[in-house]
């Protein structure tokens, strides 16, 4: 009586789940976030400043050169949830901001 063993079958179907699931994280982690810029500028022309109130969060960006319409983006995130904001442009002079609710207490600034 010859028996038939499932184990060869099993590390078949456990190596193609694992190398899937490799590809994927490749994939996944090389679509993510761009790198935060050091002032949302090269000319450092845009100040920024984060106030947090009672519900919410605010991202403020005032561009301070005279000339040049510069912009930033917000990226907030808790182990829950995240959001990314539009690029906000700002002309000289002008200020921008972005609003979030006060959970997600992670924040970046990028420059766009």
């Amino acid at each position: 009586m010859t028996s038939v063993s499932v184990r060869p079958r099993r590390r078949k179907l456990t190596r193609t789940a694992l190398s899937m699931t490799v590809a994927g994280a490749l994939v996944l982690g090389a679509v993510g976030f761009p790198l935060p810029a050091l002032a949302a500028s090269p000319d450092r022309c845009i100040t920024l400043w984060h106030t947090v109130g009672f519900v919410t969060q605010t991202q403020y960006g005032r561009n301070d050169c005279s000339s040049g319409v510069y912009g930033f983006q917000v990226h907030n995130w808790s182990r829950i949830s995240s959001e990314t904001s539009p690029c906000l442009y700002v002309s000289p002079g002008n200020t921008a901001s972005w609003k979030w609710t006060r959970g997600r207490g992670n924040v970046e600034v990028f420059g766009c």
